[in-house]
């Protein structure tokens, strides 16, 4: 087998894998809603099994961690590999899981109402910080990212929208919009208030099984907000705390 087919299969395992990373992204944000839910239905009860649940979801979601390790440890050897074998490494390899993603579906690069309703377009000074991301294998489709930032750690964080499961879609459903609205924030506000939380914001808490809570003075008032960002930065969803509500102080239950 020559080095170019060599590549080329490279290639497509580095593909799946990505794949397989945003499938366990996916299952990730399910378990972490689910937490949510479930924490919020049973709060109050005693029930013996209650304790036991929760386990279960805290190893389910250990394992999908671990696995997206694993791939993105996998990922880091093939580029290795790549680089030893051919001179170059698998870094084209993003956009084309880009490409891949928008030949799979009908959607298209406009607007969402989402997008609209929050004042945010996509801008061409995040094209530098873009292909940034995709060098390192990041899920980002800059096509649909709506507004990105260099957070205080030097690591950029964006979000996205046309996706039900995570990023803006996530964040402006009916039942999270109508919570931020129920403490004050109007729906035009939440995307500032996502961003201004997690530049200027002091993580004071943890909320579900491990969103981390924000305390951020917004608009003259102080306000907490649990945001879920992946390892690779993408923003996965948020949700407001209200002041009163107790939080725990570490990211796991002990």
């Amino acid at each position: 087998m020559s080095v170019a087919e060599v590549v080329e299969r490279l290639r497509a395992a580095y593909i799946l894998a990505g794949e397989a990373r945003a499938a366990c992204a996916v299952a990730d944000r399910a378990i972490d809603d689910a937490t949510e839910i479930f924490d919020a239905a049973t709060r109050t009860s005693i029930w013996p099994q209650v304790p036991k649940i929760r386990g279960h979801g805290d190893a389910a979601a250990e394992d999908v961690r671990l696995a997206a390790a694993a791939l993105t440890e996998a990922q880091r050897i093939m580029e290795g590999y790549c680089w030893n074998i051919a001179g170059h490494g698998l870094g084209a390899v993003a956009p084309l899981e880009a490409e891949l993603r928008a030949s799979s579906t009908d959607s298209s690069p406009t607007e969402s109402p989402q997008t609209d309703a929050a004042g945010i377009e996509p801008t061409a000074q995040y094209a530098e910080w873009a292909a940034e991301l995709e060098q390192t294998g990041a899920d980002i489709d800059r096509t649909k990212v709506v507004r990105m930032i260099r957070l205080r750690d030097g690591r950029i964080a964006w979000l996205e929208r046309g996706h039900p499961r995570k990023g803006l879609d996530h964040i402006l459903e009916k039942q999270k919009r109508d919570a931020f609205e129920g403490t004050g924030v109007p729906r035009e506000k939440i995307v500032e208030l996502v961003f201004a939380a997690i530049e200027h914001g002091v993580v004071v808490g943890y909320s579900g099984r491990n969103r981390p809570v924000y305390e951020v003075v917004f608009d003259g008032e102080t306000r907490r907000v649990a945001i879920t960002i992946a390892d690779d930065g993408g923003i996965i969803g948020a949700h407001p705390i209200p002041a009163k509500r107790k939080i725990r102080p570490n990211p796991h239950r002990r």
